[in-house]
């Protein structure tokens, strides 16, 4: 009887801290959970980002959805954290998309598409087994794939060209030089160095860090860029060229607040025309800890520490013109109404 009360409190206790929290639990198509959780104020007329909480080895998505607190951008998504299967037994492993686990996710997106009013791509964020998948998966996926933040993978693939487009924040902790498992062909660190070699020889999109003194640990690197990486990417603007857009942003707010409707409207649509200020880039050696790893590995930066190409830049612009029309114009519209 006692065992009985005590299982009952625990339930309850679990239900109200996901009621109260405002995490909802789902079932998806392979019988797996995943859990969601809306921004505070959420508005069913709004449009939002899907951001991708992606759980470590034995992790589940109850014990990873709560990290969406720290992070700025949390009003703009409506977060899922599904739980993958890392054993055989489960189905697969999922670090390596084993277990149709990317099928999984693109069910997941498909479904909240169908719920909420999603934007296009989806935002991927992972680390250590969460950093295995979500690279690979972007790899995969990418015309799903808004941007993608993998740390300390015990394990990294290929680096795709087909997805040198999308934006990639990787990491690893200086200290962080165990093998995941045992039969691996080399620790995180190696790894991780290896893989950032590929990504340069691919001449994708990304910055990437070893984070001085750190071990396995996601450190506020990790949070800090994703929160950069998600300004970046659903914009498609790096900061100074948002200073310039603000700016002339501002101007139409002031003819809208004037009341001169025939100016503000001319102004607006005058957005889409609107040149963003280039940005110069220069040769600099990789931001490693390990001065030999300086000096043999030189990547191509602007003043960010991304990386450019051609399809970059080309993605950067179908970003920006997304934001135009999707967000920035619309909002612009809705008050010149008011």
């Amino acid at each position: 009887e006692v065992r009985k009360v005590r299982l009952l409190s625990i339930l309850l206790f679990m239900f109200l801290s996901f009621y109260l929290s405002g995490v909802e639990k789902f079932t998806g198509k392979y019988g797996r959970d995943y859990f969601v959780e809306l921004p505070e104020n959420f508005n069913p007329e709004k449009k939002y980002w899907l951001f991708v909480l992606v759980h470590g080895h034995k992790g589940n998505g109850e014990k990873t959805i709560g990290k969406i607190k720290k992070y700025q951008f949390k009003d703009e998504c409506i977060t899922v954290a599904p739980s993958f299967p890392w054993d055989p037994k489960m189905g697969g492993y999922y670090q390596m998309l084993g277990g149709n686990s990317d099928k999984q996710l693109l069910d997941i997106f498909k479904t909240l598409g169908e719920k909420y009013k999603l934007h296009d791509r989806m935002l991927l964020w992972g680390h250590s087994g969460g950093a295995q998948f979500t690279h690979r998966f972007a790899m995969a996926h990418h015309k799903t794939v808004l941007a993608c933040a993998s740390s300390s993978g015990g394990s990294w693939g290929k680096a795709e060209k087909r997805a040198s487009y999308i934006p990639f924040a990787i990491s690893c902790g200086e200290k962080d030089t165990k093998k995941s498992v045992s039969s691996a062909p080399m620790g995180r660190l190696d790894w991780y160095r290896s893989f950032r070699q590929g990504m340069i020889k691919s001449n994708m999109f990304f910055i990437g860090k070893v984070r001085p003194g750190e071990g396995h640990g996601a450190g506020p690197w990790c949070t800090n860029i994703t929160n950069d990486l998600f300004k970046l990417a659903s914009t498609g603007v790096y900061p100074n060229q948002k200073e310039s857009l603000d700016k002339e942003v501002g101007k139409i707010r002031e003819i809208i607040k004037s009341g001169d409707s025939k100016s503000a409207l001319l102004e607006i649509s005058r957005l889409k025309s609107f040149r963003l200020p280039t940005l110069e880039y220069k040769e600099v050696p990789v931001d490693d800890t390990d001065e030999a790893q300086q000096k043999k590995f030189k990547k191509s930066v602007n003043e960010y520490g991304f990386t450019g190409s051609k399809g970059s830049e080309k993605y950067l612009k179908e970003r920006f013109e997304y934001y135009l029309n999707e967000t920035l114009i619309p909002e612009l519209q809705k008050n010149l109404k008011k």
